[in-house]
């Protein structure tokens, strides 16, 4: 630490300068050392994304409290101006939160451009890394609310947000096209039936869903490429793919009989429906109702499942009671009977749970008592106990979103901007074969083999892709507008926007509470100054009395 106080300017280079096991000083200071030192090498600039061979970061270590009271120091402010002016100016310092970039020299040099392009696919993190381990963590989640780092979710979503609407127009394309071929040639078999307008629809919408339908495919394997492990945990992605599935048998099928086209024609517009609108909850206006449903959704199928047992148990037991004999059937009733096997009488069981009990129509006559003690005992346990418990867990699950919507919000918010990073800047090679060619051509320079395929898009997704200078300054008398300097990386796309009300809320009460610890600051130093002046006059006195004390006479 003495050698970085005395030499700044080797502080860039050396505070995340790594050891043989890829641990930066941050990661050992987290774990060893006292608050002091990590809250020091943290103000000096130390990325808390600095990744050991391990894959830990120093957040994974740093207590909560601790990285809070960093947060609100990397709000900057001019002390001695007035808040009130109108050019009164907050400067945000992301430094910290962005992981640190590699500054390797090729060792080849054949091209000078290319060299430059390398460099530059060097410089390119991930921005969100630190925050989406936060967003996942419960003990840093209350975290994202902080303006910090709301303003710089903020500024990388719009930095994203053109990706989204390509993506959502790409989308609701293949959504159109899909429905209007499922109703123009599946729903309706007589094609002499179809009206000028229809046909014209149809004509259109063929190529249109083949296009899409073929972007989508590659989309999907993009990704799988990629990220094959983070793919596979996306129930979303199951989805798209049953939903590839489907619409390819829709489309390069040519005849169908009417017991296939009907019932993948009716999947497919479900699923696409359904896919629509989780895409739609990207958005950040849309995203807290998409986790309502996810989390509703996801609780109660779990405490359904736990209470499937009963429900199976009651399906049987009505199977066994209601099923009808030969003799115990009326030969005139021509109402199915739900009880004749046990996958129907659990579909019945279940279709109850909703309160459609149509008990007129059940044999009681049979097993009048044993029937009645069953069905009753169904009606309480399960039709008013378990389904109003399944219910208050919703509207509880809804309550606790809905007060914390803005926190929801943000949280994700963060998780789609790191995928959506992870995606634009992963190999399409897996690690595995990246390594074997390092060690087959270790004469050829590795980062060659980095095949990032979305370089440029990438680049245009980082919020600050070649500037160590990580800042943002934010006018909140202006409405919470951005101004950039004319040397950073987001001059002229980033001004002109401003920011929420609520965030620019928010910094004005931390700039509030800075002032405040500073008048307290400086009230205690004027006390301190003044005890200090009257501990000086006692001394002066008592100085006085020994000199009097000893002229008397003894």
């Amino acid at each position: 630490m003495d050698h970085l106080r005395f030499n700044p300017e080797k502080i860039p280079s050396l505070i995340n300068e790594q050891d043989d096991s890829k641990n930066s000083p941050l990661h050992y200071a987290v774990r060893y050392s006292d608050q002091e030192r990590v809250e020091e090498l943290l103000d000096l600039g130390a990325s808390l994304g600095s990744k050991n061979k391990s894959g830990v970061m120093p957040v994974h270590d740093i207590e909560p409290k601790m990285l809070e009271r960093h947060l609100d120091r990397c709000i900057e402010f001019d002390k001695s101006g007035k808040k009130y002016k109108e050019d009164f100016s907050v400067t945000f310092n992301y430094r910290t939160l962005i992981p640190p970039r590699s500054n390797k020299v090729p060792k080849v040099e054949k091209d000078l451009e290319e060299n430059l392009n390398q460099s530059v696919v060097q410089e390119l993190v991930a921005e969100t890394e630190v925050i989406a381990y936060m967003s996942q963590a419960t003990e840093f989640k209350h975290l994202l609310a902080h303006p910090v780092i709301v303003t710089f979710l903020f500024m990388k979503w719009h930095k994203i947000r053109w990706i989204f609407n390509i993506n959502l127009a790409f989308y609701f394309a293949f959504f159109l096209s899909l429905v209007f071929y499922v109703f123009l040639s599946y729903a309706n078999f007589r094609q002499s039936d179809k009206t000028s307008l229809e046909l014209l629809i149809l004509i259109i919408s063929v190529p249109v869903l083949m296009v899409t339908f073929f972007i989508l495919i590659l989309r999907e394997l993009f990704q799988m490429a990629v990220s094959p492990g983070k793919y596979f945990k996306s129930f979303e992605n199951y989805i798209e793919l049953v939903l590839i599935f489907i619409t390819g048998a829709i489309i390069f099928t040519k005849t169908p009989d009417e017991h296939t086209r009907k019932p993948l024609a009716a999947i497919s517009i479900l699923l696409a429906a359904f896919e629509l609108v989780l895409m739609l909850g990207q958005h950040p206006k849309f995203s807290t109702n998409v986790v309502m449903l996810r989390t509703v959704s996801y609780n109660f199928f779990k405490f359904l499942v736990w209470y499937s047992l009963l429900i199976v148990a009651f399906a049987l037991s009505f199977y066994i009671i209601f099923s009808k004999t030969e003799v115990a059937s009326p030969p005139e009733q021509e109402e199915e009977d739900f009880f004749t096997d046990p996958g129907k009488s659990l579909f019945k069981t279940i279709v109850m749970l909703t309160g459609e009990f149509d008990a007129s129509n059940m044999n009681f006559h049979t097993f009048p008592f044993t029937s009645i003690v069953i069905f009753s005992l169904f009606i309480f346990m399960i039709a008013i106990i378990l389904v109003n418990l399944l219910n208050g867990l919703a509207v509880s699950d809804t309550q606790i979103i809905k007060s914390n919507a803005e926190l929801v919000g943000h949280i994700a918010r963060a998780q789609h901007i790191y995928y959506v990073e992870t995606m634009l800047l992963g190999n399409i090679l897996p690690k595995k074969m990246l390594t074997k060619f390092e060690n087959l051509f270790c004469c050829y320079p590795s980062k060659r083999w980095n095949l990032i395929v979305l370089k440029p898009l990438a680049e245009k997704a980082c919020l600050f892709p070649r500037c160590n200078k990580c800042e943002l300054t934010v006018y909140p008398n202006k409405g919470g507008e951005i101004a950039v300097s004319n040397n950073s990386c987001c001059f002229g796309y980033c001004n002109h926007i401003r920011l929420e009300k609520e965030t620019v809320k928010e910094i004005n009460s931390i700039v509030r509470m800075k002032r405040e610890e500073m008048e307290d600051e400086k009230q205690e130093c004027a006390c301190l100054q003044k005890l200090e002046e009257v501990l000086m006059k006692i001394s002066e006195l008592d100085n006085k009395m020994e000199i009097i004390m000893q002229c008397l006479p003894e």
